[in-house]
């Protein structure tokens, strides 16, 4: 996978859908949805025995 900062994965004119980055500026697994771009690191929220959380997505910003 490759390792990028926020910068480099956003210079890449044509990402394919799917393609999958380690970005170095958040810490998080970026992937392109075919729109833009979303970090799957942020989107699954911890588990919790007692009540339901819905999952966000979180975009990193850089």
């Amino acid at each position: 996978m490759p390792n990028m900062t926020t910068t480099q994965r956003d210079a890449i004119s044509l990402p394919a859908t799917g393609l999958q980055i380690y970005n170095t500026d958040c810490g998080y697994i970026d992937y392109y949805n075919g729109t833009c771009w979303v970090s799957m690191s942020k989107s699954i929220p911890d588990p919790d025995p007692i009540t339901s959380t819905p999952a966000t997505t979180t975009f990193c910003s850089g």
